[in-house]
């Protein structure tokens, strides 16, 4: 059985390859190539376990496993953290366990930048991002990859975030071509009447029926 540690996957780790997994993944889900029952959790006092499970026809079977506990940011400790082991479909036999965090930071940059690339109108030249954590990294390195954008804009409370993220630092999207909402906030952090026609606009912080997306 192969173990990868984070720093392992990271090395492995080809972001525009995983780009292309994913969009080979959502249009194998959308042909019903794919099964991927409900995910389910175990919840106890500080936080929840949560188990997502999947196989694409002819590939293995993925389990992941997700800790969601908000108290570790006092301890100096990841809040969301994640393993991912795999089967073999055919004999059930398990073929490899690894560190899930740095995948699925990138995997959920990876979808907003398909969308991008497919929905964003041809001459998105700037890019807006409303946060300043671990999706405002992965989706600044997934980004790129999609698009050739001539400015990127960063608004988030941390003063010194766009700095550390390399990008400008901005009060507000603005007239920004793309937003990416990349915050845990349970309240809107944008509103609709603040964005113009045309804008494209992508959220993986969207909690209904709370969260930083404007309902």
């Amino acid at each position: 059985m192969l173990l990868l540690s984070r720093r392992e996957v990271e090395q492995c780790l080809d972001p525009a390859a995983l780009l292309d997994a994913v969009g080979e993944g959502l249009q194998a889900l959308s042909a019903g190539a794919f099964e991927a029952p409900p995910r389910a959790g175990v919840q106890v006092p500080a936080g929840a376990l949560l188990t997502m499970a999947g196989a694409r026809a002819g590939g293995p079977i993925a389990v992941k496993l997700v800790g969601v506990f908000a108290g570790n940011a006092e301890l100096g400790l990841e809040t969301h953290q994640a393993t991912i082991c795999l089967f073999d479909a055919t004999t059930g036999r398990a073929l490899a366990v690894m560190d899930g965090e740095h995948i699925t930071a990138l995997r959920t940059a990876a979808a907003a930048a398909l969308a991008v690339r497919a929905l964003a109108r041809p001459g998105a030249r700037t890019l807006a991002v409303v946060g300043s954590g671990v999706q405002a990294r992965a989706h600044l390195r997934m980004l790129p990859l999609v698009r050739d954008f001539a400015e990127v804009r960063i608004v988030a409370r941390d003063p010194h975030a766009a700095e550390r993220l390399g990008g400008t630092r901005a009060d507000a999207p603005g007239d920004a071509d793309v937003i990416c909402l990349v915050t845990s906030s349970p309240d809107p952090v944008l509103r609709a009447a603040a964005v113009a026609p045309g804008t494209h606009v992508s959220s993986v912080g969207f909690a209904p029926p709370r969260g930083e997306l404007d309902p």
